[in-house]
């Protein structure tokens, strides 16, 4: 390693054999910024209160935590600290460059006294502490073996801050530096920063305005007993409104932007859902405002894609429960760039992580159309929590297929690329890869006639071209005269696509005009299951088994 490179520490925890999940790879939280994210009651909150909880365990030999494994790497050394049992720790590894150097350090009790052993590298065993009572903790065992003051130092570095915390507008003067997690004394440290005109307090004061533009000035005004009560200064009406009056989530913004600003640096930050009850426009500036300040790291756990868009995560984790409880799956693949390939591909991360399956198709209106057959295939997207996407390819600068090899190594979440039957000649087909069981999608929803007369019944009735006889439409275009002309258009032309034949089918009904975007989903809607087994058939991978569908549905 040159000299003045600077080393970077990575701190990782994993799950195995934990009371509430299921067996996890390794979560690395830091450096830089992670995103947790999925649905309600996942077990997001409990993970950041889980990892806040290595504090105590660390520190006290008599508690356990739901964190088995944990993982410091520092450059090329790698400690590795198991915390099952209580005692803790039962196992601790150090590697250098890949090659174990110190086996193992464990406690164990014998004959009422503990007895703290440690394997040296030639494997010779060495009693490091007999006694009644054992050292507190990893902290108290560590000092006799100084390799594992990294795993104190990292520990100690964690921050939690919950969902709710309660801002006080009118406070004793008394000057805080660092305003606490729960945030009862935020006043009081924007009194002492303020007073002491600190520089901290100057970028504040100017974060502050930028995420709310109304505001001018946080000012510190004398109440009543010797309290002071901090205000905000509305820059358009001139008048001051103490903080607890602006807002829930005025309130927990400014808590979290004096931590970050006031908190001395190198802090690992764990933040339950930062920008609740903001707007969408202040969301976006908050994730710029912590992209500023990579003077600490950050674990986020969200629900909005807004935010998690702007604030362009270095990695991110879906939770999803199921019987065997909580499940962690690292969304993006750790070891390579992913933003160039989402960017060609018209992806965003926000619209990726939220789903727990991800479905990517070509146009915008397939957009619409393919979850309508999900339905009437017996699949809900929504409870299956699958995302259907478009994929811009045809947009991209490379070949279409050289993209989607890049896109398959970036994301680690169950998806599917579903293109057009007409692409099977350029793209093999793969375990991400599928096809449409027909040229494109408009070919499989003019297999039903009368779904389709039915569809233009309904745009016609909604929506009557001026001067058009809907009456003598409905006599004169009857299911039996559709099926025939799209039988006929098709005959003999294996290359024609359905979009082109429905287009044509639109004109001659009286000079309409075919729109995917209005015609395709109430096709789609209206279309009957049997018209789909081989649709069924290619979705089936992916998205299970579905649900019956009742025969005359």
């Amino acid at each position: 390693m040159e000299t003045g490179t600077p080393v970077i520490t990575e701190l990782a925890v994993r799950f195995a054999d934990a009371p509430g999940f299921v067996d996890s790879s390794w979560l690395v939280l830091s450096p830089g910024v992670s995103v947790l994210t999925g649905r309600n009651n996942v077990g997001k909150s409990r993970l950041l209160m889980q990892v806040r909880d290595l504090l105590g365990a660390v520190g006290n030999a008599q508690i356990s935590t739901a964190i088995p494994l944990v993982r410091v790497t520092e450059g090329n050394t790698e400690l590795t600290v198991d915390l099952r049992g209580v005692p803790p720790p039962g196992l601790w590894e150090v590697r250098q460059s890949g090659h174990l150097i110190t086996k193992s350090a464990w406690a164990q009790l014998q004959n009422g006294n503990w007895q703290l052993t440690y394997e040296t590298q030639q494997g010779q065993q060495q009693n490091l502490f007999s006694g009644s009572g054992l050292p507190s903790g990893v902290s108290g065992v560590g000092g006799s073996l100084p390799e594992f003051q990294r795993l104190n130092d990292e520990v100690n570095r964690i921050i939690y801050l919950p969902p709710q915390r309660i801002i006080q507008a009118t406070v004793a003067p008394q000057p805080v530096d660092v305003p606490s997690t729960v945030g009862n004394d935020l006043g009081q440290a924007i009194y002492k920063h303020r007073n002491a005109v600190t520089a901290e307090f100057a970028e504040f004061e100017a974060a502050v305005a930028a995420v709310l533009p109304e505001v001018s000035m946080v000012l510190t005004d004398p109440g009543p007993g010797q309290q002071v009560t901090i205000k905000l200064r509305d820059r358009f009406a001139g008048f001051d409104v103490p903080i607890d009056q602006a807002g829930t989530g005025v309130n927990q913004l400014l808590h979290l932007m004096a931590t970050v600003l006031f908190m001395p640096h190198g802090r690992l930050l764990l933040i339950d859902e930062p920008q609740l009850h903001l707007h969408p426009g202040a969301e976006k500036a908050l994730a710029a405002f912590l992209r500023q300040h990579p003077e600490h790291d950050y674990v986020m756990a969200t629900h909005s894609p807004l935010f998690i868009n702007a604030l362009a995560p270095d990695r991110a984790w879906l939770l999803t429960r199921d019987m065997h409880g909580t499940r962690i799956q690292s969304v993006f693949g750790e070891q390579l760039p992913r933003a160039h390939v989402l960017q060609e591909l018209g992806l965003t991360p926000g619209d990726i992580v939220v789903g727990e399956r991800l479905i990517l198709v070509e146009g915008a209106a397939d957009v619409e159309v393919l979850p309508l057959l999900m339905r009437r295939l017996g699949w809900d997207p929504i409870r299956l929590n699958c995302v259907v996407l478009q994929l811009q390819g045809g947009d991209t600068a490379r070949p279409l297929h050289d993209v989607i090899g890049e896109l398959r190594e970036v994301l680690n979440l169950p998806m599917m690329i579903l293109l057009d039957g007409d692409k099977s000649g350029d793209i093999a087909a793969s375990e991400v890869v599928s096809f449409v069981p027909a040229l494109d999608i408009e070919a499989v929803l003019m297999r039903d006639a009368d779904a389709v007369r039915r569809a233009f019944d309904e745009v016609l009735a909604s929506e009557p071209p001026e001067e058009f006889d809907l009456a003598a439409w409905r006599s004169t275009w009857s299911t039996k005269r559709i099926e025939s002309f799209i039988v006929e258009r098709a005959k003999g032309n294996s290359e024609r696509k359905g979009a082109s034949i429905l287009a044509d089918l639109a004109w001659a009904m009286g000079k309409l005009t075919y729109r995917k975007a209005v015609h395709g989903p109430r096709i789609a809607a209206l279309i009957r299951p049997e018209h789909l087994a081989d649709l069924r058939s290619v979705l089936q991978p992916l998205l299970g088994e579905a649900a019956p569908v009742p025969v005359n549905d």
